[in-house]
């Protein structure tokens, strides 16, 4: 299935230095014949997100959430509001480049799949901490062995997912869970996640990154959780 209209989640707390930055780019991203839909969910942000919001043009969609509810709460209020026929998670900050976005868009439709993952390989990629980085690959590795699967970066923030399929997941999770939550989910109804080469500039927790040491371990909690828990239990098929 073709990417006709791409509806681009945008979480952000406390990020009113680089939001605006995003936006920019996301503007400047030459989508071709796709329609993009930006959506940008504040998550109770205490900083000047806020008044960032006031002032984009109005055909970006915005929200906010009284308090700050987590990444994946984020998400789910982003997906409410969402009509596009796709959707793809970009992150606030400049860890990943919008300008990279077509090229998943691209993969999708020529592979005739519904998720796309991105992979971090692509030059520029660095890790600041070699503990994130050996985190994020044993989390991937832990998914392979109880999904029986082949993907090379489960915690990749640029997940392109069909609508209809990622609305039938009936995600429950909060604060980073939803990257385990929705790649469980969809290796356990058998989608296949292909992957493409992407560009990764991660920031340090002096500028801003919020996930620590505990998200790790709640990740791994998350896949064994859907791995055993009968799909019955949440999947909400098409009526």
């Amino acid at each position: 299935m073709n990417v006709t209209k791409l509806s681009i989640i945008i979480p952000a707390y406390n990020e009113g230095v680089t939001l605006p930055r995003i936006v920019e780019e996301l503007h400047k991203v030459d989508f071709d014949q796709i329609e993009p839909e930006i959506i940008i969910v504040d998550d109770g942000s205490s900083d000047e997100t806020k008044i960032i919001l006031s002032q984009l043009p109005q055909h970006i969609k915005t929200v906010s959430h009284e308090r700050n509810q987590g990444k994946s709460a984020a998400i789910r209020t982003g997906l409410a509001y969402a009509t596009g026929s796709h959707i793809i998670i970009q992150d606030a900050d400049l860890e990943y480049d919008p300008h990279e976005i077509p090229q998943l868009c691209n993969v999708l439709s020529s592979r005739k799949v519904q998720v796309v993952y991105g992979k971090r390989t692509k030059p520029p990629y660095t890790a600041v901490r070699i503990d994130y980085f050996l985190g994020g690959k044993f989390i991937t590795i832990v998914c392979n062995v109880l999904f029986n699967s082949n993907i090379a970066d489960e915690p990749v923030c640029y997940k392109l997912i069909n609508r209809s399929l990622i609305e039938s997941l009936n995600l429950k999770e909060e604060r980073f869970d939803f990257c385990p939550e929705v790649t469980a989910k969809i290796l356990r109804l058998k989608h296949k996640i292909v992957e493409h080469p992407i560009s990764y500039r991660p920031r340090s927790i002096s500028e801003g990154k919020k996930i620590r040491y505990h998200d790790g371990f709640r990740a791994l909690y998350v896949l064994f959780k859907y791995r055993l828990l009968p799909i019955s239990y949440w999947h909400k098929p098409k009526s």
